[in-house]
């Protein structure tokens, strides 16, 4: 989950919105931008709100919703808001499931050997032997 909500973010910065919330655990994450409008007398601010969720194992979805700055009176874009950041959303997600492919190890592949246990040596006395005097 927490992976799929990074990649959420990246798709949202491609399209330009700046990611200002984003909870791994949930997969929740808000992000904006704002626009100039009436000949950049005015702006208006877009925020993206997105919902990744698990919908069975090894398939992610993604929830998005536009909305806009209350300044606004009337906006249709949302729809297109959505779209792009569900497309740039699902090329980031296949990418990195390609990436994530797992290739088998080869078939001559044998794992390390167990180190083999050191056996401590006791302390003794001089070494055996006659001991001669002259």
């Amino acid at each position: 989950m927490a992976e799929a909500t990074r990649i959420a973010a990246r798709a949202m910065q491609e399209i330009g919105f700046w990611p200002t919330s984003q909870d791994e655990t949930t997969g929740f994450l808000r992000g904006e931008k704002t626009e100039k409008i009436t000949l950049g007398m005015e702006t208006m601010t877009i925020y993206l709100a997105v919902k990744v969720m698990e919908v069975a194992p090894g398939t992610i979805r993604a929830a998005a919703e536009c909305s806009v700055s209350s300044n606004m009176a009337y906006w249709d874009e949302g729809g297109e808001c959505v779209d792009r950041f569900e497309s740039a959303f699902n090329r980031l997600i296949v990418e990195a499931a390609r990436n994530r492919v797992r290739h088998p190890p080869p078939s001559d592949f044998r794992p390390a050997p167990a180190p083999e246990p050191v056996v401590p040596v006791e302390p003794g006395g001089p070494a055996g032997g006659k001991e001669y005097s002259l």
